[in-house]
């Protein structure tokens, strides 16, 4: 088989097990971003040398367990919001700064606990107690995800010439990026058409917000595996490389499109 089946038959597959778990219930939506989160933190610490980092799990499991069943998350999320958005604005940092290597050697544990843990928490959050985000506003986030990185993808290799971050994704071009970022708004108006919540402005909005900090989660990802040395953080994805690979953008968007959905909609 070759690798380009291999890997159309993995994304075929795995596409339609994230749409059925997330379609299918709320319940089901949760312990998608549950298995998410944990999985990519356990390839995160395979990645970085370390044995699995018990304090980042249990840290995690029980900020997920208080976020979906207390029905008063607030006090929780004063701690994990700015949190999330301070690691996650120090990661861009690091990136810019090709310092990558230092944000994670400094504090392996509460990396993973950041990065996963608390950026997952907010998505559960929003799930739970946010009545304007559904599991389907939550499908829609992931739909404008893979049609930015795919077209990315496309439009790069077919026109894209302009390198974007070659010291940290060699293959990435301008050109490819702003096909990506198209396609992204693109979908989001799909989204709002196909949902009926909120206003084709709102998602548009969204989409450019989820194009943009998806794209540098996935630098970051890209930088993170270069100072480590690493090709895929696992193998669990036949051609696709392990969870953290395929999610890297989704775990990196939910402190930016976590204040959106708060702040403008309601």
């Amino acid at each position: 088989m070759s690798k380009l089946m291999q890997r159309s038959i993995t994304g075929l597959v795995f596409g339609i097990v994230v749409i059925g778990l997330v379609a299918y219930s709320d319940e089901t939506a949760r312990v998608f971003c549950c298995l998410v989160g944990g999985l990519a933190m356990l390839e995160y610490n395979r990645m970085i040398h370390v044995r699995p980092l018990i304090i980042s799990f249990i840290g995690s499991g029980l900020l997920w367990y208080l976020t979906i069943y207390q029905s008063d998350s607030e006090k929780v999320m004063r701690l994990v919001l700015p949190l999330a958005f301070l690691f996650s604005t120090w990661s861009l940092i690091a990136l810019w700064k090709k310092d990558m290597l230092n944000v994670h050697n400094r504090m392996p544990s509460a990396s993973a606990l950041l990065y996963f843990g608390f950026n997952t928490t907010l998505v559960l959050d929003l799930l739970v107690n946010n009545p304007t985000f559904s599991r389907w506003s939550l499908l829609g986030i992931i739909c404008i995800i893979w049609s930015s990185d795919s077209f990315a993808y496309l439009v790069g290799s077919k026109i894209g010439k302009t390198k974007l971050f070659p010291s940290v994704s060699p293959n990435k071009t301008w050109e490819g990026t702003l096909g990506g970022a198209f396609f992204a708004i693109l979908t989001a108006m799909g989204v709002w058409y196909f949902t009926e919540t909120k206003s084709l402005f709102f998602w548009s909005g969204t989409g450019l917000i989820v194009f943009i900090f998806g794209t540098y989660g996935d630098l970051v990802e890209s930088s993170i595996k270069r100072k480590f040395g690493v090709k895929d953080s696992g193998n669990i994805l036949p051609g696709h490389g392990g969870f953290f690979d395929r999610f890297d953008s989704f775990i990196f968007v939910w402190p930016f499109v976590y204040l959106v959905f708060e702040i403008l909609g309601s």
